[in-house]
């Protein structure tokens, strides 16, 4: 996740992963992507590099950050100030995408969907992890449709699947892992006492209360996908 206003208030309480399902969900995608020493694996909003440290430490891979805000990296990995809608990599250059949740934050994902799968090889693996919305129909089209956050951008299934394959990927795997999210919001409203208090963080200050209860009532969960490239194409 790389909204920084969140990790400032979040990251001192779930780490620097900052997302539902932390490294175990990374460990998962990449079990089943099967990903080798030297692969080279870029993750999309790379945050405070998490993602990068473990797939490096634990496979070997080689590993590329892109974040808009890398002020607090250290020089342990290559990580370039961007955004995701123009990578500044050639084509056909790595063997995985990570975008953990960060998909629902961008307003151009079709942009940036185009240039994963520019980047990557052909048998190369896009990895989306993010939020999504079970009840999809209780969500009010008004709700900070203007802003960015997390729930203001959730797709429904239908919705993610749909996106990701109309830019050119088959769809390999889809995982509900929505208990990570419970579990999650459960350890932070502990800490922070309400789920009020959860709720004025992860929406944009100018929400109204009738949007934070529509977010509620579509029933977030939180998904695991992996694509690829399209055979033949």
């Amino acid at each position: 996740m790389t909204s920084y206003g969140i990790a400032s208030e979040l990251r001192s309480i779930i780490g620097d992963a900052l997302r539902p399902g932390g490294l175990a969900l990374t460990e998962r995608a990449s079990d089943y992507c099967g990903f080798l020493q030297k692969d080279k694996i870029i993750d999309i909003g790379c945050g405070f590099g998490a993602t990068l440290k473990y797939l490096h430490q634990k496979y070997g891979c080689a590993v590329y950050g892109i974040d808009l805000n890398i002020s607090e990296f250290s020089g342990e990995f290559s990580f370039v100030q961007s955004s995701a809608k123009e990578l500044p990599f050639a084509a056909d250059s790595f063997s995985g995408v990570f975008c953990e949740c960060v998909l629902s934050l961008l307003s151009y994902r079709n942009k940036a969907l185009n240039e994963f799968y520019r980047v990557l090889q052909k048998v190369g693996f896009l990895v989306i992890s993010d939020i999504y919305l079970r009840n999809p129909g209780k969500k009010q089209k008004s709700y900070c449709s203007h802003a960015s956050s997390c729930l203001s951008g959730a797709m429904s299934r239908e919705e993610a699947t749909d996106v990701v394959q109309s830019s050119g990927f088959d769809v390999l795997l889809w995982e509900d892992h929505s208990d990570a999210l419970v579990q999650l919001t459960a350890e932070i409203v502990w800490k922070l006492g309400s789920l009020d208090m959860l709720m004025n963080i992860m929406m944009p200050v100018n929400c109204s209360s009738g949007d934070k209860q529509s977010a509620r009532d579509a029933r977030p969960g939180y998904f695991l996908m992996i694509a690829r490239k399209k055979q033949g194409i």
